[in-house]
């Protein structure tokens, strides 16, 4: 764990600095965008070509990440179903091995192609949505919260409570009803996947209070421990200090430049989602899309430094 979750960090740093490094050289953050645009929509086209296939044959259709490699039979993807009513679901998750990988990997950018207008944020949301992880509905909800809390706009949230209240009251006895009971079970710890989760967090948690107060401000060392969630991750290997030098990194630029933009707007909220869905329910900190947002963000702190030069991209971005 060590080894390669270290590599992976790198990986992530290298990108972060060599993107920033490129959107400062070239003012390229529309076209970087654009390229992003066309790699999400295949990556959730391919889960949907997933999910189809499987309802149709029965079978896994993914030709791309189904290899099996290894003495025990290891497999690069994760094929997890649901039971709605007699019929059984291929939960999505295309190339990401997991829903709930699927999920975190899709809600910055939904959240980024609402704001700006762009239709590609309805298939991502569907996607979202039917991949019945956890992940997706606390990234949802916090995204509904944080979006009132931030900027007043209450509308999606009451809009919200009320699809959920009312598939709460009326479809407990459908189909719709068993996918709200997996998700319910998940939640609370009552099915395998919750109940691994809740005793990860729980001994890396202990791990924590036995430390000496120099291995809880610092931490074990990267890649010491793997929790299914980040707090607790982040809080052993790198202690507080090192959680709180991580949210300072993403959270920065946000503090110091105004967010006065719908692409500022989508920046935020997308990392604030990113962040909270990473330290509850997804510890990976090496999915680019989270050094993708943050790069992005600190080119908009560079950007409002340098607004006297001939920097006008927010309003082709506002539209693109």
């Amino acid at each position: 764990s060590l080894f390669t979750q270290t590599l992976y960090l790198i990986t992530s740093v290298l990108f972060f600095m060599y993107l920033r490094r490129h959107l400062i050289q070239f003012d390229s953050t529309e076209r970087l965008l654009r390229l992003a645009r066309i790699g999400v929509l295949i990556f959730v086209a391919y889960g949907f070509y997933e999910v189809i296939g499987w309802a149709v044959t029965g079978h896994n259709v993914d030709f791309l990440s189904n290899r099996v490699t290894g003495n025990e039979g290891g497999s690069y993807t994760n094929v997890q179903q649901l039971s709605l009513g007699s019929v059984q679901l291929l939960r999505m998750k295309s190339l990401a091995s997991e829903a709930s990988m699927f999920t975190f990997s899709l809600l910055p950018f939904m959240i980024l192609y609402l704001y700006q207008k762009d239709r590609a944020w309805i298939p991502l949301f569907i996607a979202i949505v039917i991949s019945t992880s956890t992940t997706a509905y606390l990234g949802l909800a916090t995204f509904f919260l944080a979006e009132t809390l931030l900027f007043g706009r209450w509308k999606r949230l009451v809009i919200a409570i009320s699809i959920v209240a009312l598939g709460w009251v009326y479809l407990q006895t459908t189909a719709f009803g068993d996918m709200i009971g997996f998700i319910l079970d998940k939640a609370t710890g009552e099915n395998m996947s919750g109940a691994t989760r809740s005793a990860l967090f729980a001994n890396s948690m202990n791990i924590f209070g036995n430390s000496d107060i120099i291995h809880q401000l610092f931490g074990h060392g990267f890649g010491y421990i793997r929790s299914t969630d980040g707090f607790a991750t982040l809080l052993v290997n790198v202690g507080v200090v090192g959680m709180i030098a991580y949210l300072v990194f993403t959270l920065y630029p946000f503090f110091r430049m105004p967010c006065n933009t719908e692409y500022r707007k989508a920046l935020l909220l997308g990392s604030i989602v990113t962040i909270v869905t990473s330290f509850v329910s997804v510890s990976e900190f090496y999915f680019l899309q989270t050094w993708f947002f943050t790069a992005l963000a600190w080119h908009e702190l560079y950007r409002e430094k340098h607004a006297d030069q001939s920097y006008s991209i927010n309003s082709r971005i506002d539209t693109f």
